[in-house]
């Protein structure tokens, strides 16, 4: 199920208005770099600083602002750095070169290609 909502993004702040006028705001630690809605949920990449880990800056929340899951960069040293959807997969690239499906309910990496 598709919820239909506006959504703007400033900086730190995901903003989600539904169409019951209900308004939610998210603030993250980092910026939004990157952001996609699937079906009734929402995913972003952080741009990470030098305080947290950024091997953890996929995050999926719902359209309510309920964080859902945190997804695992495919290693260590990495990070997220784009997010997509094809068809009904979600898609992520990484820095460092690898090209991975993530299983939508968990955050789970279900296929990794290393690309360079």
């Amino acid at each position: 199920m598709e919820i239909k909502a506006k959504v703007s993004i400033d900086d730190c702040d995901l903003h989600i208005e539904l169409p019951d006028g209900t308004v939610m705001k998210r603030t993250f630690a980092s910026a939004i770099e990157k952001f996609v809605c699937m079906f009734d949920r929402y995913c972003v990449v952080l741009s990470g600083n030098d305080d947290e880990d950024t091997s953890k800056n996929l995050l999926c929340i719902s359209y309510s602002g309920e964080l859902l899951w945190v997804s695992d960069a495919p290693s260590v040293e990495d990070s997220w750095s784009n997010v997509w959807v094809e068809g009904d997969v979600l898609k992520a690239f990484s820095w460092g070169c690898f090209n991975c499906d993530i299983d939508f309910e968990s955050g789970k990496i279900r296929n990794c290609v290393f690309t360079k």
